[in-house]
């Protein structure tokens, strides 16, 4: 009978099978999330009320297309496209809007030929477009990608503001956009945008830089370079900004640099001023973690992208931050904070033993979050790899390791055992040996049944190699 029966399942999986693959869906759904905060498009709201505005009001498809006519005449030009304006302010009215025949094609003729106001209105109209779906954005690209460029040049501050915030919500869309947008000379017109007097360009410039950063591209990083963006970014960062936007753009802007493993680049001056800015930002923004939790986050996860893919310089300053962003509880910035510090230990083991980071890790290593605890492993591990000693006599640290053998996260586990088999290893006589071969051998020892194969063969070596027998 249960022969018969397996004969109906011909397109089963096995355990294992299903548990990878929901390994795999959850790793999607991870970097999905991540990539939408990354490359977020932005509708931009008028300053004053939606009542004010008038954003509330809904039109049918009879009045948008009588607006989009009204773009023809002169007299009734900038009427119109405010209107138009105010009523695309989210994707469903950007679907309406797009309904209407041509109506794109004729914001694009009033960018062209209205006067100062209705060019302004007409890049607003444009950008919000652009905010909405793939299609959408893809039609501004074709019919105004090379005008958005051009006008970020003009003399007109609000019309270079709204170009380059529209440019931003393009390249966030898809790698082919930017690189069209590359093609066309944007990064090398947005990057002088960094030195406005206007704070709003400033911030429009940085988040169109963000998003055309994305893909950490040797043409994009290059073109940004070799137009003096590292500069402009020193001036800034000495500009003491405030507004939580500019400061949020400008870290990410500085994450996606720090990506870049370019040889070239790493080896040139620009480097070391890009992490002295990097580490000053982090400075700045951390004295205020509730309001800047955005910025500090990108500041991190830049210098810890750097030192991934390199030798990083200038790690006295960065473990006293990160000693105080762990400090404020976190768990994101937590989370962030520990694999920064866990790629600082790769090279400076002991800095895991100043700054009050000890207590502070030793802390993380018992909360509940997994992947926080991942983190402060591994930086637990780094260190000891470098420098055995100097995390062997720390009992803190050792107590929290030794518990991951209990863990039910095979990760975890595996960190565990591999912090026994160091410390047996290099730290012979020390309290820490003594404190393994008492408590956790009889954990070793269930090991050798695990389900997993790579856990029982680690815990046979240990026991084999070190003569672990339960006391």
């Amino acid at each position: 009978m249960l022969a018969r029966k397996e004969l109906y399942k011909t397109g089963a999986k096995s355990v294992e099978e299903l548990r990878v693959g929901r390994r795999q869906e959850d790793w999607e759904k991870r970097r999905n999330i991540r990539d939408k905060i990354l490359n977020i498009k932005r509708f931009r709201a008028a300053t004053r009320t939606k009542h004010l505005e008038g954003d509330d009001e809904l039109l049918s498809h009879d009045e948008l297309a009588s607006m989009i006519r009204s773009l023809h005449r002169n007299s009734s030009r900038l009427s119109a496209i405010v209107s138009l304006r105010r009523f695309v302010i989210d994707e469903e009215r950007v679907w309406a809007l797009c309904q209407v025949e041509n109506s794109v094609h004729s914001i694009v003729t009033a960018l062209i030929n209205g006067t100062a106001d209705v060019q302004v209105e007409s890049a607003w109209c444009l950008t919000n477009i652009a905010a909405g779906s793939h299609k959408h954005t893809k039609s501004v690209l074709k019919a105004a990608g090379a005008y958005l460029v051009t006008y970020l040049e003009s003399c007109d501050e609000r019309l270079q503001d709204q170009c380059a915030w529209g440019i931003g919500n393009i390249s966030a869309d898809c790698q082919y956009f930017r690189q069209v947008l590359l093609a066309q000379g944007a990064v090398h017109a947005l990057v002088p945008l960094l030195d406005s007097r206007s704070q709003s360009v400033r911030h429009s410039a940085l988040f169109a830089l963000a998003n055309m950063s994305i893909d950490v591209k040797d043409d994009v990083m290059t073109a940004a370079v070799s137009s003096g963006v590292i500069p402009k970014l020193v001036c800034l960062c000495q500009m003491e900004e405030t507004e939580v936007g500019v400061l949020t753009e400008l870290s990410r802007l500085l994450m996606h640099l720090c990506s870049w493993s370019n040889p070239s680049f790493r080896e040139s001056l620009p480097v070391q001023d890009l992490i002295s800015i990097t580490i000053r930002l982090l400075a700045r923004v951390a004295r205020d973690i509730p309001l800047y939790v955005a910025p500090v986050r990108w500041t991190i996860r830049a210098l810890a992208n750097f030192m991934e893919s390199g030798p990083f310089v200038g790690d006295e300053p960065l473990a006293s931050l990160l000693s105080t962003v762990l400090s404020s509880g976190h768990e994101t910035l937590a989370k962030e904070s520990l694999w920064c510090l866990a790629n600082l230990t790769a090279n400076h083991p002991l800095i895991l033993a100043e700054h009050n980071l000890p207590q502070i890790v030793t802390s993380y290593l018992t909360c509940e979050s997994t992947d926080v605890r991942r983190e402060a492993a591994i930086a637990v591990m780094n260190a000891l790899c470098q420098a055995p000693g100097s995390i062997a006599i720390n009992l803190e640290i050792v107590h929290p390791m030794i518990e991951l053998l209990k863990s039910t996260d095979v990760p975890l586990l595996k960190l565990g055992i591999q912090f026994c088999d160091i410390i047996m290893a290099h730290c012979i006589g020390l309290p820490a040996q003594h404190l393994i071969t008492a408590t956790a051998v009889k954990d070793i020892q269930s090991f050798c049944e695990h389900p997993k194969p790579q856990i029982q063969r680690w815990a046979r070596e240990l026991i084999e190699t070190y003569n672990l027998t339960e006391q």
